[in-house]
C-alpha cells in the first residue's frame, strides 16, 4: 500500500467511524448528533467525548451541506467544511486504524 492509498484508507475509516457513531446516536436518542456535551454520570461523559471526537467529521460535513442547500453558506465555505472534515476523517481514522491493529496484535499474543 503506497502513501496515497493509506492517507485514503484512514480518511475512509475515520468517516466510516464518524458515520456510524451519528447513527447509533440518532437511533438511541431520536435526534441528530451534535457537538452538545453531557457531563452528569462517568458513562455520559465518556459517550460525549467520543462522540464529539470521533463523529466530529460527520457532524460538521452534514451541518454544512444542510446549510449550503438552504442557499446560507457560499461554496467556499462549504469547500473548507469538506477539507476539515477531511483531515479530522483522516486523524480519527489513523486512531483507529492503530487500535485496530493492537487488538490483532494483542489476539496473536
Amino acid at each position: 500500500m503506497n502513501g496515497l492509498q493509506a492517507i485514503a484508507f484512514a480518511i475512509a475509516c475515520g468517516f466510516t467511524a464518524a458515520g456510524f457513531l451519528a447513527s447509533l446516536y440518532r437511533i438511541a436518542n431520536n435526534g441528530e448528533a451534535g457537538f452538545r456535551a453531557l457531563f452528569g454520570t462517568p458513562s455520559q461523559i465518556l459517550w460525549s467525548l467520543l462522540l464529539c471526537t470521533f463523529a466530529g467529521p460527520w457532524i460538521i460535513l452534514s451541518a454544512s451541506l444542510r446549510v449550503w442547500r438552504l442557499g446560507r453558506m457560499p461554496a467556499p465555505w462549504l469547500a473548507f467544511a469538506t477539507a476539515l472534515s477531511a483531515v479530522w476523517s483522516f486523524c480519527s481514522g489513523v486512531v483507529i486504524v492503530q487500535m485496530s491493529l493492537l487488538a490483532a496484535m494483542a489476539m496473536q499474543a
